[in-house]
């Protein structure tokens, strides 16, 4: 008997495919005949996407981007410390966090299911031709999701196509990894062959269709040329993440908004740049205690709220660093290292406009006020003993945030940001092929018009790459391209994969880095503070840390797994 009834994540998608009625029991027999009941079984597994909009304990929070704002928040102290072993690997909590992203075994239990269905499906007589050309594809590109999640947080994987049985197969199901290139190569065959049965539109809000797939393809193929997985720098293999992407474009269907903010609004959800979302439906707060924080825990701490004043707005779960916030451009286009327009005694002032549209700084406006994280102020001065809500390094992350909702006031009675998180969105295809394309021919046209495209959205246009510097070198536009997409998917959750995949390590050793600024009361003047929040221990002697380790429990059932390199016991 097959237990059909749906999870939370299932049943709570009012609006989508999503909303089938469950039922409670329902033999094999039945599910592989009826194509609504079929649905229940790849419902279940579009349902473990990660809804990163809920994701307090995320992996961006590692990051030189963010920083959890409580030492309690487990997996970011784990990561920062440099203690990641295979006997403490990185755990989620369902209460704060739906992503089951770093869990090799979760991973690996939803691509069974995946099998399971893929071969049930396509043994079936009953089930018509069209439901399986479509509903296989869509689980082939599932399966290829989530073996990119294992692949982009593990590395190489064993591939498994069929589902595994101990009981038949006894030590069979025990698989060794495969090389990070045929498991990478396994995981863009998978995308190609969901692009080639899906349609060019999808058929239903949610489900992916063929530039899903594609850029999904683009993606995988992009981590194995960067060069944790491509030593020798093969640029044959820069080629092939660069042809991925370009299919995508070449689809003509998608282009960038024109409201940066907006992808995050609900209003705006349905929109030409998003490739593939995750549409978010989550019950009240009060019908389920373990489910409290959900769509949007970041900031501020303290907000005005009408009709009651300063109250307790937001749950704060990640501090904006220091190091991010230097990393934005000047309106011009250039760093604040190159700029004129830099003024360090009035450091918020002449940046690009993403900067205001993503980052909360002392004296942003909010609301119908403005948020001071300066010292002394009674709401929202920097916590640097990290044992509240407040900011613990003088920032507040706004981009994603509807300021529209009186914040924790409003959550309890379901009034939430509910907007559809863009898990690929057309911008990443823009940036995955402006660097795939740069590193395999140099910086033609081609990978300067897929840049300048980010660079030129309509309401936060900074100056071409060509205006801004003139002509560039290939490796000028490496490290703008690398800038560019840490601002333009800040807070997305790419950071973290990014710094591994491009063995940028050194980003996280030192300092987490925070401001504290202070007004000289009698002049008005202000000064900046800059301090060290806490000590990074990031380390990548033999490319450790660059990959999560197997768990031992993992290795010790499956005596052919190798371990990452750098890890012991």
């Amino acid at each position: 008997m097959l237990a059909a009834s749906l999870s939370l994540f299932m049943v709570a998608c009012s609006d989508s495919f999503f909303e089938l009625s469950p039922r409670d029991r329902i033999s094999d027999a039945t599910v592989w005949t009826d194509p609504s009941v079929a649905d229940l079984v790849l419902n279940e597994i579009y349902g473990y996407l990660p809804p990163y909009r809920s994701a307090g304990w995320w992996s961006e929070s590692w990051t030189d981007n963010c920083i959890n704002v409580q030492t309690w928040q487990g997996q970011a102290e784990v990561v920062r410390s440099g203690a990641m072993s295979p006997s403490n690997s990185l755990g989620t909590a369902k209460r704060y966090d739906g992503v089951n992203d770093w869990s090799w075994d979760s991973n690996f239990s939803i691509i069974r299911k995946c099998n399971v269905f893929i071969k049930n499906v396509s043994e079936s007589t009953a089930l018509t031709d069209d439901y399986k050309k479509n509903r296989i594809a869509e689980a082939r590109f599932l399966r290829a999701w989530y073996y990119t999640t294992v692949f982009k947080y593990f590395g190489a994987t064993p591939i498994i196509e069929e589902p595994l049985d101990i009981n038949t197969q006894g030590d069979e199901i025990f698989r060794p990894r495969a090389s990070a290139q045929e498991t990478a190569d396994f995981i863009a065959r998978d995308c190609q062959d969901a692009a080639d049965a899906l349609p060019l539109t999808p058929s239903e809000w949610g489900r992916p269709a063929k530039g899903a797939a594609l850029a999904l393809k683009g993606y995988i193929l992009l981590l194995a040329a960067r060069p944790l997985n491509n030593p020798d720098n093969d640029k044959a293999l820069w080629a092939k993440a660069a042809a991925a992407y370009k299919q995508v474009i070449d689809l003509g269907v998608y282009q960038l908004t024109d409201y940066y903010h907006g992808l995050f609004l609900e209003e705006n959800e349905l929109n030409s740049e998003v490739i593939f979302p995750y549409p978010i439906r989550y019950p009240l707060a009060y019908e389920d205690p373990d489910i409290r924080f959900l769509e949007d825990l970041f900031g501020p701490a303290y907000a005005l709220c009408e009709p009651l004043g300063w109250i307790n707005y937001s749950i704060v779960e990640s501090s904006v660093t220091q190091d991010l916030i230097d990393a934005y451009r000047m309106k011009d286009g250039k760093t604040i290292a190159e700029s004129p327009l830099y003024d360090p005694e009035h450091p918020y002032e002449n940046r690009e406009p993403r900067f205001y549209e993503s980052v909360i700084y002392d004296g942003a406006p909010f609301r119908d006020g403005y948020i001071y994280t300066r010292k002394g102020d009674p709401h929202n001065a920097v916590d640097g003993s990290r044992s509240t809500w407040v900011t613990c390094t003088g920032y507040y992350i706004r981009k994603t945030y509807d300021e529209r909702i009186n914040g924790l006031l409003e959550r309890p009675k379901g009034i939430k940001n509910l907007a559809d998180w863009p898990l690929i969105r057309y911008a990443d295809v823009l940036l995955g092929y402006a660097e795939a394309q740069n590193e395999a021919a140099g910086p033609d046209a081609s990978a300067l018009d897929a840049i300048n495209r980010i660079r030129q959205r309509k309401d936060v246009a900074i100056p071409t790459v060509q205006e801004a510097y003139g002509t560039v070198t290939r490796e000028q536009l490496h490290d703008i391209i690398l800038n560019e997409r840490r601002i333009e998917l800040a807070f997305e959750d790419k950071r973290y994969t990014d710094i591994t995949s491009l063995k940028l390590g050194h980003k996280l050793q030192g300092y987490v880095r925070g401001c504290e600024p202070q007004e000289d009361l009698s002049t008005g003047k202000m000064t900046y503070g800059y301090f060290n929040v806490v000590p990074q221990y990031y380390d990548v002697t033999n490319d450790k840390n660059y990959r999560l380790p197997i768990p031992q429990w993992i290795i010790d059932r499956n005596p052919n797994l190798q371990q990452n390199s750098g890890y012991t016991q």
